[in-house]
């Protein structure tokens, strides 16, 4: 079910296909008004939205089973004590990710950088000196952390060459304990080298004191890389926090364009912007195996989708704020299905839910039940009138 998305279908990100809904027989069964038809395990509860549509009551066809009138009305009376369990299923919500919070608090923090970058007599840190001593190693400065980190992920591969050519590599000490370690043009930090400070670790290239260019930054149980400009990632983003790891495109240092998002709770790949999940996406759940497979939007399921439940019940329809809200199908093993209107993931509107062509309902629905004008065909037969909250409180008196 699902399956990964195609390269194609990550096309469009804004695309919102509606296409007619899948008639696929898949799944478990509604709580439908004939006791054959109730749920064999409890279902939790689902999220979709409110219509007020009605229907227009259907009238009685020759080809219907004629019973006498007492049996029609035996039946009536048993619709009336009638109460339909309602039918819930449970839609997971992704939780934001620690990486995405913790790259906004990066990118707020990279942005004060960049200004006081920007003023040379700061980011000289206050007048550095070099290092004369050959036996210097700044690896011997590296605090318990950064070797945690350093042996857990190893060293930094640089993609791509460094360029050695015409290069001066010196160490300069800093007056607040920071170190430096690579090419200089004359005391600025140029080209490629490491940069040891109290809270991280960068390797990469610098063009006058700026990152700039591949490099990786190690800060305490956080791991970002990618192509670096004005001190934040532009492409190629890999950012890894605890048991999460993002890998795709960015901008302005956050996930932003086509990428992949792995947690400890779910498994994501579609598109993000600035951090968040907007546009088509496809999310497997680890701990129950659900997946949603449609469009998302501030990290909330919203638009069209499909819903592959554990249990093997399917919805295909609209969602609002991560809830089943709007027109949709719900659909159950050999063919039953509810297909109308949903709120908060309840039968809510207008709808008809169908066992066989002898048993179902059609009509209005409130909160999982029936509510308002319908009609019910039980063993082929009939019953036309008006429900509230499961019962039928009026049946048409010409129907018997």
């Amino acid at each position: 079910m699902g399956g990964q998305l195609s390269q194609d279908s990550f096309n469009d990100p804004s695309n919102n296909n509606q296409g007619s809904i899948n008639q696929q027989g898949e799944t478990n069964e509604p709580d439908i008004i004939v006791e054959q038809f109730i749920l064999n395990q409890n279902k939790e509860q689902m999220k979709v939205p409110q219509h007020n549509s009605q229907i227009k009551v259907g009238q009685q066809t020759t080809s219907q089973i004629n019973l006498n009138n007492q049996s029609k009305i035996s039946l009536i009376n048993d619709l009336k004590q009638e109460k339909q369990q309602i039918v819930n299923q449970e839609v997971k919500q992704p939780k934001e990710s620690l990486i995405a919070s913790q790259i906004k608090k990066n990118e707020q923090q990279n942005q004060q950088n960049i200004l006081s970058n920007n003023q040379s007599t700061i980011f000289l840190k206050r007048n550095p000196i070099k290092i004369t001593d050959k036996d210097f190693q700044i690896e011997n400065h590296f605090p318990e952390w950064v070797k945690k980190m350093i042996n857990e992920h190893g060293y930094y591969q640089c993609p791509e060459k460094i360029n050695q050519e015409n290069s001066i590599e010196a160490i300069l000490k800093y007056e607040d304990g920071s170190y430096y370690k690579g090419q200089i043009q004359g005391y600025d930090r140029h080209g490629y080298g490491i940069y040891l400070q109290e809270s991280e670790l960068f390797e990469g290239y610098f063009e006058k004191n700026i990152r700039n260019g591949w490099g990786r930054e190690l800060q305490q149980d956080i791991l970002k890389q990618g192509i670096w400009k004005g001190d934040l990632i532009i492409n190629n983003l890999e950012i890894r926090k605890q048991d999460e790891y993002y890998q795709g495109q960015s901008q302005q240092g956050l996930p932003h364009g086509k990428g992949k998002l792995e947690t400890k709770d779910y498994d994501y790949e579609g598109y993000f912007q600035k951090g968040l999940k907007n546009g088509r996406g496809y999310l497997k759940y680890k701990d129950n195996e659900d997946i949603y497979d449609g469009q998302f939007k501030d990290d909330k399921m919203e638009g069209y989708g499909k819903y592959y439940f554990s249990n093997k019940v399917v919805y295909e329809g609209n969602f609002k704020e991560g809830q089943i809200t709007g027109k949709g199908e719900m659909k159950y093993p050999n063919n039953k299905f509810y297909r109308g209107d949903f709120l908060n993931g309840k039968m809510h509107g207008q709808g008809i839910l169908f066992n066989s062509q002898d048993d179902q309902h059609d009509g209005q629905f409130k909160d999982g039940l029936k509510h308002g004008y319908g009609k019910t065909t039980i063993n082929g037969m009939p019953i036309t009138g008006l429900w509230e909250n499961g019962d039928l409180k009026e049946d048409d008196a010409d129907e018997y």
